[in-house]
């Protein structure tokens, strides 16, 4: 038994020594954890500091040094793993993550660990993974720090099988390291190459699973090939191979298989509807509404889900193998290289098409004399280049027409590289008169060539496969092929700013209408749909005005009654997603096409289908909701296009909404726009007003909704106004006074006029004016009256003024006798102290209106009066009373 082994055996036997272990691993892991979290000196880290200290000390009593490694995802101390008890421990797989995540294999501890050291060690490994790599290579930060005792990756054990023995993947560079004078080349034997890739496999780097492993241990029978003094790699170079790829078989299949499908063309990925009753018309609504959700999860169900695990799988594969070129080609010693290369190529060519096409592509350290490539591609058969060839063509081909993220990143290099493997096959095949194998490396090379040449900038590549798109048929931009990566497509047009191009795909897709095949039209009513959610998602409505139009086109040609139905279906879907987006103006001018459309079509079942749409439009309470919130919050812009919209809906399900928002916005902007909406929905908003007016409210709740009810002018409302002609708040009075006479009639002036003798100054004023408007006979009257029974005084001048100018509005010809005393001489003397200018001017004014002959005489004094004011006015009322006559 080894040294190592001994050690690992004593370790794992005793069970004081392996206590001790747990509690360093658990002493570890929790200051790694707090070493950051909590400040220097702090008593939990210098706790688990302690705890760590004296666990391994125990230890080291034992060994002089030992190696944690982590080993599909199990921690082994040397060559063994701790048992599956403490492996499921908490603090055990949170040390491993941590190992895993900073990309370290294995901790090497050696006898003379200090505390510094420890603790300097916890400082680096406790930073975050992501700054770790940036600072550089762990061992020469531990280095820095003057950690000698503490060393990462030294010893790397894989476990085979229980009690088994070690793979030490770190053979292979440590041989070439010591450069080949020093190494005898019967010691490298062919198990060197088989450790060094068994050992690649259980790492990380490929990540392969517990059963995994053993499958593949199982099939190249590992366990004796370790102590095999001779391996034939004729044979074991096709069963490691063979082992290797059977976890990425499956996905090679795929790949060969399944990549090129495409969607139906009839079917565009969208939900069906389902047949229109015979008994009317029926719309689709939650069926146009539900296909975004289908456009959103192709995004996350498509092909490439499985493309990407198997480039990734196979990535990892020519990883190793580049690895182990870089490292075989350092030997110096002509025979050791030799064999090395020659075991590598045995394994390397058996590799299936897909991964042999990756090896390829890559760039294989190479060294004087030596070509790995050209020696692969003479060693594996005219049948498999073939084969290869078609993988790299089948590459190629998504390249220039896929439409994924995935499609649009490529490796130019990588690409390039491909093209000298290509040249060589094809001078190859030549020479060899090969015309088949020669066709394919002339037509994967030709679309390298293009690739290299267009995809050096995404623009250019984006363009290459928009002419590649449009020379399919219409029917492809139906399928989910085209449709799962629209998004994605739409997206980079936009941002290279050829919005031009993404308009010629909208009316390649409108273009399927004229296909006679009903499926072929529903289908690209459903294309729109996904289109749309494109667009929303890239808050582009512009261009949603654009396919909305180009859908009215065909509305307008009058499709059959299901294509017809499915339209209208999608656009009432997308005002919805238009006024969820806040484009109010496009979703206004959405509501007013079907409106007109509806006023235009002499179809009678396309009318029932119209009556339906709008009826679902004004009746969306989420769309109205939304709306109510701009109303409430927007800027004005956004507030006067929402409350434009909201006079559209139902006056069922927004007047309550609109009243709510004037009960409690404080905002005259707010209350305004809610005025003018309850205002233009006029009898449909009667009821639920009356309703606030007749309920006990703060008084500006009431005012504004007695005002919105004078400026409907519905007489009905006006026993519910009449009460607050003598409400408490002299405000709501004013505005009651202001309804009733806007809506004239007996009912309202004789409310007015009973209530005028209780009412204070302010308010009588506010009658006489308002009743001057209402040119009612019965107002004159009192008027007449109170002005008779009033005694006028420099006090009461202006009140007398108030009362003649209403007169002269009302223009009742019987009140120029009330007026023309007071023009009398004497009729204001001694009661002034001079002249009252404004109550003869307001007298000569009223007369003028009233248009009663009897006042000339009257007037005439007044045509040469001093005030340049006066003098006019009695001309003007002269001049319209000579008229009258």
């Amino acid at each position: 038994m080894s040294d190592d082994g001994a050690a690992t055996s004593l370790l794992m036997q005793d069970p004081a020594l392996l206590k001790a272990l747990c509690d360093f691993v658990q002493g570890l892991n929790g200051t790694i954890v707090n070493i950051k979290r909590y400040p220097a000196g702090s008593s939990i880290v210098n706790m688990a500091l302690e705890r760590c200290l004296a666990a391994v000390d125990t230890v080291f009593g034992a060994t002089a040094s030992f190696t944690l490694t982590e080993s599909e995802r199990r921690l082994l101390v040397n060559s063994s793993p701790f048992n599956d008890k403490i492996q499921t421990a908490a603090y055990m797989k949170t040390f491993i993550d941590s190992m895993i995540a900073r990309d370290v294999r294995s901790l090497t501890f050696n006898r003379g660990l200090t505390e510094d050291e420890l603790l300097s060690f916890l400082h680096v490994f406790g930073e975050k993974p992501e700054d770790i790599k940036a600072v550089g290579p762990l061992d020469e930060q531990l280095k820095g720090k003057g950690v000698k005792n503490i060393i990462p990756d030294e010893k790397v054990f894989v476990a085979l099988t229980k009690g088994q023995g070690v793979a030490d993947q770190a053979r292979l560079e440590a041989l070439a390291q010591m450069g080949g004078g020093n190494v005898n080349p019967a010691d490298v034997t062919d198990g060197t190459v088989l450790n060094f890739v068994v050992s690649r496999l259980a790492s990380d780097k490929l990540n392969l699973t517990e059963a995994q492993l053993n499958q593949l241990k199982k099939e190249i029978d590992y366990d004796k090939l370790q102590d095999a003094q001779h391996i034939d790699f004729d044979k074991i170079g096709a069963a490691i191979t063979a082992a290797m790829e059977q976890w990425i078989v499956a996905a090679e299949e795929e790949e060969s298989g399944v990549r090129g499908a495409g969607g139906s063309g009839s079917g565009g990925g969208a939900a069906s509807m389902g047949e229109l009753v015979a008994s009317g018309p029926k719309l689709d609504i939650e069926g146009a509404d539900a296909q975004p959700q289908k456009t959103i999860e192709a995004e996350h169900h498509s092909s490439t889900e499985s493309d990407s695990e198997l480039e990734e799988r196979v990535k990892k594969v020519v990883a190793t193998f580049e690895e182990m070129s870089r490292v075989i080609v350092q030997f110096k010693n002509p025979e050791i290289r030799a064999k090395l290369l020659n075991d590598f190529l045995k394994v390397v060519t058996n590799f299936k098409e897909l991964t042999l096409a990756r090896i390829l592509e890559t760039r294989i350290q190479t060294a004087e004399g030596i070509d790995l490539k050209s020696q692969i591609l003479e060693r594996i058969s005219s049948q498999k280049k073939s084969a290869v060839l078609d993988v790299m063509i089948r590459k190629y081909h998504r390249i220039i027409d896929g439409m994924s993220a995935d499609d649009f990143s490529i490796n130019i290099e990588e690409i390039a590289e491909s093209e000298t493997v290509l040249k060589q096959v094809l001078r190859v095949a030549r020479e060899q008169e090969r015309a088949q194998l020669a066709d394919r490396a002339q037509r994967a090379l030709s679309m390298a060539r293009v690739i290299t040449k267009e995809g050096k900038s995404e623009s250019s590549l984006l363009i290459l496969k928009m002419k590649r798109l449009f020379s399919k048929k219409p029917e492809f931009f139906l399928s989910d092929e085209f449709l799962d990566h629209f998004y994605e497509v739409a997206g980079r047009l936009l941002e290279h700013k050829r919005v031009d191009i993404l308009r010629r795909v909208l009316e390649r897709v409108a273009s399927n209408f004229q296909n006679p095949d009903r499926d072929i039209q529903l289908a690209t009513v459903n294309a729109f749909v996904r289109v749309n959610q494109s667009f929303i998602m890239l808050k582009r409505t512009d261009l949603i005005n654009d396919t909305i139009a180009l859908l009215t086109r065909q509305l307008k040609q009058e499709p059959e009654a299901v294509v017809y139905a499915r339209i209208l279906a999608t656009m009432v879907a997308d005002f919805s997603r238009l006024v969820t987006l806040g484009d109010f103006q496009l979703a206004s001018n959405l509501l007013r096409f079907l409106t007109r459309l509806h006023q235009e079509t002499t179809n009678e079942n396309f009318k029932k289908f119209l009556e339906q749409a709008i009826r679902t439009l004004i009746n969306d309470e989420q769309s109205l909701e939304r709306m109510l919130t701009v109303i409430r919050n927007g800027d004005e812009k956004a507030m006067d296009l929402a409350a434009q919209l909201v006079q559209r809906y139902s006056p069922t399900i927004a007047v309550p909404g609109v009243l709510e928002i004037l009960k409690v916005s404080d905002d005259m902007r707010v209350r305004k726009r809610c005025i003018s909406i309850l205002t233009r929905f006029g009898s449909e908003a009667v009821d639920p007003l009356v309703a606030q007016v007749k309920t006990s409210n703060p008084w500006f709740i009431t005012r504004n909704a007695i005002g919105i009810l004078g400026d409907i002018n519905d007489s009905s409302t006006i026993p519910a106004i009449v009460p607050h002609l003598r409400n408490p708040d002299e405000r709501v009075r004013m505005v009651a006074v202001g309804a009733l006479t806007r809506m004239g009639g007996e009912e309202a002036i004789d409310a007015i006029l009973a209530s005028y003798d209780e009412q204070p100054e302010a308010i009588k004023l506010s009658i006489l004016h308002q009743l001057g408007k209402t040119k009612a006979t019965r107002a004159a009257t009192k008027i007449s009256e109170t002005l008779n029974e009033l005694q006028i005084t420099p006090q009461t001048e202006r009140y007398a003024v108030e009362l003649i100018t209403a007169l002269g509005r009302v223009g009742d010809a019987s009140s120029a006798k009330s007026i023309l005393p007071i023009l009398k001489k004497g009729g204001f003397r001694g009661l002034f102290a001079k002249e009252s200018e404004a109550l003869v001017h307001a007298c000569l004014v009223a007369l003028g209106e009233i248009g009663d002959a009897s006042a000339v005489e009257g007037v005439k004094k007044y045509v040469e009066h001093d005030s340049p004011r006066i003098s006019k006015a009695a001309q003007e009322s002269l001049r319209s009373l000579m008229q009258g006559a």
